[in-house]
């Protein structure tokens, strides 16, 4: 059974949602998609496992670009507020795939608005397929130089200067980092980067220098970088999801991309690789 917005916003057969979940669906719907009734439990067990969880609370954007629709898919799942696609972007049926050259997401906010702060910070991206490029690449990120802000995207390695997740960009060559990528600054000076796949959770690497300098004042972008306000290293990668927020655990982070995986496969009849 499909639902309309009528069925949505008139409570009926969806009436014993968990409230975020009937809101943000209630929100796409009316945005253009089509929300299927197991789509619709899937979402709801979704929101409940993350508050029962103990990470929903520190997901401060959350992004589900499925829906095969630009406007749906700008939805943020927390707030319901939307975000910006720039330039060529197609939306696919369980993901959103840029160009290479000038297609990306604006969320509309920086790290340091939604609050993160030196030893609070996380980072997570799907990516259901990578894509040969031309160069390095990122896949969600935002860099500040003046004044210096720490860098919040997802690169090779984490560094001693700035908060770079592992593994998680890729250059010309990399045609193997499908997989739900998470990272956490739990300390100005813990720093962890891991990633789900099919077959489990594999720790990427983990940091112990000090790194201060707090978060950027400008808006973080998916599928390239905001270079201190010039966009950069665009990817063509297939994203099917992407969040922003405060410091996860590392149990927090496997229970939610555990979360996460079973969410965007059932919803898109799609397999994580």
């Amino acid at each position: 059974m499909n639902y309309s917005l009528g069925n949505m916003l008139g409570g009926g057969m969806i009436g014993g949602l968990d409230p975020s979940a009937k809101a943000y669906i209630n929100t796409i719907v009316s945005a253009g998609a089509t929300v299927t009734s197991t789509q619709r439990d899937a979402i709801n067990t979704f929101y409940k496992s993350a508050k029962t969880g103990g990470y929903y609370n520190q997901l401060k954007r959350f992004y589900l670009p499925i829906w095969g629709i630009a406007a749906p898919n700008a939805v943020d799942l927390i707030t319901t507020t939307s975000g910006t696609f720039v330039g060529g972007v197609t939306h696919a049926t369980g993901y959103i795939q840029g160009n290479g050259t000038t297609g990306r997401f604006d969320i509309g906010v920086s790290p340091d608005t939604l609050g993160l702060v030196d030893g609070s910070a996380s980072l997570s991206t799907l990516v259901y397929a990578s894509q040969v490029g031309t160069g390095f690449r990122v896949i969600h990120g935002v860099t500040q130089s003046s004044p210096t802000r720490k860098i919040l995207r997802f690169s090779r390695n984490l560094t001693t200067t700035g908060f770079e997740f592992g593994a998680a960009a890729s250059n010309a060559s990399d045609v193997n980092f499908n997989g739900i990528y998470i990272g956490s600054e739990t300390a100005s000076n813990s720093r962890y980067s891991r990633v789900r796949r099919s077959g489990g959770v594999t720790s990427l690497a983990t940091n112990t220098s000090s790194s201060t300098g707090g978060y950027p004042t400008i808006n973080s972008q998916v599928m390239a970088a905001n270079n201190s306000n010039s966009f950069a290293n665009y990817s063509a990668d297939q994203i099917g999801s992407t969040h922003i927020g405060l410091a996860m655990t590392t149990s927090q982070a496997d229970a939610f991309t555990a979360a996460l995986k079973t969410l965007w496969e059932t919803c898109t009849g799609l397999s994580l690789p």
